[in-house]
């Protein structure tokens, strides 16, 4: 009988320590003010990165996303795409709109990773951090980091764009766009930047990380209807762009360009969309 508990004891054992490899997490650490719980998100290993069939250059770069997939047409044939040129000084129809921005984020876990084409981290609770807009709540899926910057302010261009990724429960997406520039260094993003790929390939590493350090001022808001950036390029997306920038060192530029080629689609053409000049309640 002793033998019989002894060996279900090993291939219990054998069991958990296979699913904790698969995983692919390695030393446990403790969460802070919790002694008998452990999360296994400090260190991850290496992955390869998955090879996606667009890209940036070349025959699978945005000219040519609408050919590569009949689920791409958006990207040739949609008439609300993303980015564009923010035009705060020469175009007429921009108007005001008068929007209810409540942002309610908290220090949250992000896994960050590098999926081939574009540096992200991904939320690992997305009901830590609502923005409520006229009573609608979007919860914060994911930040991605686009250089140079997709969005650009009466034609300026930026090194690096930081994009929040929301979404509501009908599955429908907003986005907000936060447009960087060369200047002091940023000691608040200095821990999410630490955990940055050093080269090519997939290095995920979680972080602890508030994203309200990344809110603009509600009062440099312009929005407008758009679409994703990347395929499938799918419309009816709302963005909110803000036109004062954030600023981070040469350095932590830098670090994001080693690790991320030129990974930014051309503006589109506004067509007939009006642009919004946000105006908090």
């Amino acid at each position: 009988m002793k033998r019989l508990q002894h060996t279900k004891r090993v291939c219990l054992l054998s069991i958990v320590t296979f699913l904790i490899a698969g995983l692919g997490f390695s030393n446990p650490a403790f969460a802070e003010g919790s002694e008998n719980e452990t999360f296994f998100y400090k260190e991850q290993t290496l992955l390869t990165p998955i090879e996606a069939e667009w890209n940036y250059e070349g025959n699978k770069g945005p000219d040519y996303w609408e050919s590569l997939s009949s689920e791409y047409k958006a990207c040739g044939q949609g008439t609300q795409q993303s980015p564009i040129d923010v035009d705060t000084k020469s175009n007429p129809s921009i108007k005001e709109a008068e929007l209810e921005l409540d942002f309610d984020y908290s220090e949250t876990i992000y896994s960050v990773e590098d999926n081939d084409e574009i540096f992200q981290a991904n939320s690992f609770d997305v009901d830590n951090n609502i923005l409520t807009i006229n009573e609608e709540e979007y919860k914060l899926n994911q930040i991605a980091l686009h250089t140079p910057s997709e969005h650009t302010i009466d034609g300026e261009e930026f090194p690096l764009e930081i994009q929040l990724v929301h979404e509501n429960d009908e599955e429908e997406q907003l986005i907000i766009s936060v447009l960087v520039e060369e200047g002091k260094e940023d000691k608040v993003l200095k821990d999410v930047w630490m955990a940055l790929p050093k080269a090519d390939g997939v290095a995920n590493r979680a972080v602890d990380f508030d994203a309200t350090e990344l809110i603009p001022e509600q009062d440099s808001l312009f929005t407008y209807e758009g679409s994703l950036t990347v395929p499938p390029c799918t419309e009816n997306v709302t963005w909110l762009v803000s036109d004062e920038p954030i600023s981070l060192s040469d350095e932590q530029i830098q670090a994001v360009q080693k690790v991320s080629s030129e990974n930014n689609r051309p503006t589109q053409d506004l067509g007939d969309r009006q642009i919004h000049k946000v105006l908090p309640q």
